[in-house]
């Protein structure tokens, strides 16, 4: 990314940032003000409805965008382009009203036109039913009856259960710790490796029945059942195991199916990356709760504590804790970032979009963020009270400088003369305080791992940010 190096300006302010920013997205979101996420993303599809109009499906998800169900669920929608509400719901401390809605208290679950259907798998049979248009089951009877038994059975094939226990570290429902001599480590986990790959085996057959690189030749629901099971292990297992899907020459259809998947402009709306993925998976270790969707797959059932919501995502935090659950990175430099290979250009073709992404959902939303940033990023334990209000300017204008540089794709250069709070104009006898350069890599770095994808905004966007702050940050030192 490159620096401007024309005549200094005037920063634009939020107001401002935010028009542009809005103006040149597609990506849509509502506001929540004093509720954890301050933001939503919401359907794509609402502009489909009459003025006046309500959507006759009404989502209930998780408020953070964690969880596999959902994400089927999520996916579904917008493949079909069906307009829906949706409802967060606090999986830490689900609400009365919906437990008693619910008969499993678990989400996802979905209202269409009124009548409740909960269950991952209901919910999408019941979605294709409803609404015939962009179909997503196959209408020869043999082949639809192919898809509907590879549906029914996904649970029983077990693929996903041995990826989760190689993940793990030990068999599902096992309990043994695994505090042994390396031998008997290295034994069990080769053991599991094996178990894993047999039914990645199976699956490269099962791939293979149909031309095309679906399951079932075209997109259908079957994909949709394995999406989001199959993405997180291509994030988790790099990082946890040292073993790789992406480019293994023994799955060459898995990993069509893969580009695939990941190419289809609806999952890029909704995907979690693979750094959250990963981080997820850091700090849970795999215990068994449906919070974080492996309950069903693991076959465990006791509760668990974990680490609250606000320190999920800090890097003050991120390596105290691996000790609680025994899962850590196999290297403790292994970043947590597992990037899918693509073909040259594939990514820079929607580079535009999703900065304005970021842009636009940074500037909705940044007074939540300063707040959290003075909060949680550790700045507030080292300075004095008085410094607080110059120390929040600071934050504001390098966030400033972030969105801008997210809109016009380069890093420009202001003017270092401070900003009055109240008139926005620079106080020109004055020189910008050097500690201010200090605080703004503080406030950059911490956002930068601070972001929770899909809750704050999508995968690329998320990856537009990480990377002009990357540049920011090389500027300012």
């Amino acid at each position: 990314m490159k620096t401007e190096t024309s005549q200094q300006k005037s920063l634009p302010n939020w107001e401002e940032l935010l028009e542009v920013a809005q103006q040149n997205t597609t990506a849509k979101w509502i506001s929540r003000p004093g509720q954890t996420p301050a933001t939503a993303t919401i359907s794509s599809h609402l502009h489909r409805l009459s003025p006046g109009e309500k959507p006759s499906v009404l989502l209930y998800r998780d408020t953070h965008g964690w969880c596999p169900f959902c994400e089927r669920v999520w996916f579904a929608l917008e493949e079909k382009q069906i307009p829906f509400e949706t409802e967060l719901i606090d999986l830490s401390n689900k609400p009365q009203w919906y437990k008693d809605m619910v008969p499993t208290a678990l989400v996802p679950a979905v209202k269409i036109e009124g009548e409740l259907v909960y269950e991952s798998k209901d919910i999408l049979l019941a979605l294709e039913k409803k609404f015939d248009r962009f179909p997503l089951l196959p209408i020869a009877s043999q082949e639809r009856s192919a898809a509907l038994d590879m549906i029914e059975n996904f649970d029983a094939n077990g693929l996903v259960k041995s990826g989760y226990a190689f993940l793990r570290g030990k068999p599902a429902n096992s309990e043994q710790s695994t505090e042994t001599i390396p031998e008997q480590i290295a034994a069990q986990l080769l053991n599991l490796q094996t178990t894993f790959e047999t039914k990645s085996d199976q699956l490269e057959v099962t791939l293979g029945q149909y031309p095309g690189v679906y399951f079932m030749g075209e997109f259908s629901l079957v994909d949709i059942m394995y999406t989001p099971a199959l993405r997180r292990f291509a994030a988790n297992l790099p990082v946890f195991r040292g073993y790789s899907l992406y480019d293994n020459d023994r799955f060459p259809r898995l990993n069509q199916w893969l580009t695939a998947i990941n190419k289809r402009s609806s999952y890029q709306r909704i995907k979690p990356s693979a750094r959250t993925n990963n981080l997820i998976i850091f700090f849970v270790g795999l215990i068994p709760h449906r919070l974080h969707g492996v309950q069903n797959y693991l076959g465990l059932e006791s509760p668990c504590n974990f680490p609250p919501v606000s320190c999920l995502l800090s890097p003050v935090s991120f390596f105290n804790m691996h000790k609680l659950f025994g899962v850590q990175p196999i290297h403790k430099n292994k970043s947590l970032s597992v990037t899918q290979p693509q073909p040259h250009g594939e990514v820079e073709s929607q580079t535009e979009e999703y900065s304005m992404e970021a842009a636009a959902r940074l500037s909705s939303n940044y007074q939540t963020v300063i707040a959290d940033i003075i909060k949680n990023s550790g700045i507030k334990k080292w300075v004095i009270q008085e410094t607080l209000p110059s120390i929040e300017l600071a934050i504001d204008r390098h966030l400033r400088r972030l969105v801008h540089c997210l809109i016009e794709g380069s890093i420009p250069l202001f003017s270092d003369k401070p900003v009055d709070s109240k008139t926005d104009q620079q106080n020109e006898g004055k020189e910008e305080p050097a500690a201010d350069a200090a605080v703004g890599a503080i406030a950059l770095a911490f956002l930068r791992n601070r972001v929770c994808v899909p809750r704050d905004m999508s995968a690329g966007a998320a990856v537009a940010l990480e990377t002009t702050i990357d540049a920011m940050l090389s500027s300012i030192y």
